[in-house]
């Protein structure tokens, strides 16, 4: 009973949902995650612009940035930087797109400009607010990035709309309840449609995923595990991550 209660305390829901009798929507949920990232994560300049952005009910950003893939978008949601926004950075509000226009930018009235550089302006339903802000986390947006309405609904810290496998996700979800310090290491500062996760990192832990394996390290020693036990037993895989904190 002991052990069991150990297992239940670190299972994420992810566990307890592969634990239980499979159900209709069991499709829906793991397709959720992954599916075409149609949300569009664009960067709001200043307050002015935010301001102009929220009233207006709309987002606008340079054709020449998403040309190829403004057409697949579903949502836009606004990022503040933090050089602007100080302590308030981060994403607050998204929407539904209503209506998509390519443009040149002194059409767009709402915020004027002389400018004759053709804009995508984004009209949008009506704003919402997160659950809770996505925060920058040491992180910053270069221009946009794309990312899912499941990350985005689930995200704490800007580096997790980046997640971009299974592996990854499930990983991040099993051990994030474990440790407070707990941080995901990008390959650049600053985000863009490109971006990947090179490593999850707490106290003097690091595990990266390559290779269909998880590198879990303590500046010690090093395991290997693979990608099918993450999926298929991932309450041992906590363990094993556990064992290499030295708690």
């Amino acid at each position: 009973m002991e052990e069991l209660l150990d297992e239940l305390i670190v299972d994420s829901a992810d566990s307890a949902f592969e634990r239980a009798v499979p159900y209709v929507g069991s499709i829906w949920y793991y397709e959720q995650k992954f599916r075409p990232r149609t949300v569009l994560v664009g960067v709001v300049r200043d307050q002015k612009q935010l301001t102009a952005n929220l009233a207006g009910s709309f987002y606008h950003i340079p054709y020449q940035q998403i040309r190829k893939d403004c057409f697949y978008f579903d949502y836009v949601a606004l990022y503040q930087p933090e050089r602007t926004f100080g302590k308030n950075a981060g994403i607050y509000y998204y929407g539904s797109i209503a209506k998509m226009e390519v443009l040149k930018r002194k059409e767009i009235t709402e915020l004027p400009s002389g400018r004759e550089e053709l804009y995508v302006k984004f009209s949008v339903k009506g704003w919402e607010k997160l659950p809770q802000p996505i925060k920058p986390a040491g992180y910053g947006v270069r221009s946009h990035i794309y990312t899912t309405m499941y990350l985005l609904k689930q995200a704490r810290e800007l580096p997790e709309l980046s997640l971009t496998s299974e592996a990854e996700l499930r990983l991040w979800k099993e051990i994030r309840r474990l440790r407070k310090d707990i941080k995901l290491r990008m390959n650049h500062r600053y985000l863009s449609p490109s971006s990947k996760v090179d490593a999850i990192e707490f106290g003097q832990v690091i595990i990266k995923v390559a290779d269909k394996y998880l590198h879990i390290g303590n500046g010690e020693r090093e395991e290997l595990i693979s990608f099918s036990a993450l999926l298929n037993k991932p309450r041992a895989v906590s363990k094993t991550i556990l064992r290499m904190t030295k708690i």
